[in-house]
């Protein structure tokens, strides 16, 4: 089991969408969105899919999420009407766990 938290950075690396579907048995959808957005972030994001060479069927389960959608605080110091100056800022913490295991040709992780 493994906690993170929201702010660490992660990164990784994508396989095309076509060699993704070639070893999923049934659709997948892979989809990452930025809060609150209104469409003016261009999200982009790198899955790494680690693939078991000495089996045929790999299973598993997810045993806890208690990831929940974020509530940031927004707080605007704004001054004027016709040129509005001042500044906006937004902060959100948040803790959540997310676990499972996999059972591999060479046992559960």
């Amino acid at each position: 089991m493994e906690e993170r938290s929201s702010t660490e950075r992660r990164a990784c690396s994508l396989p095309t969408p076509t060699s993704i579907s070639a070893r999923l048995p049934n659709p997948h959808t892979v989809a990452l969105s930025i809060f609150n957005d209104d469409s003016y972030f261009a999200e982009t994001a790198s899955l790494l899919l680690y693939l078991d060479q000495g089996s045929t069927n790999v299973t598993g389960a997810l045993t806890k999420n208690t990831l929940t959608s974020p509530s940031p605080v927004v707080t605007e110091n704004l001054q004027g009407t016709a040129a509005v100056t001042g500044t906006i800022g937004v902060t959100s913490d948040r803790s959540f766990t997310i676990a499972g295991y996999v059972n591999t040709s060479h046992g559960k992780v």
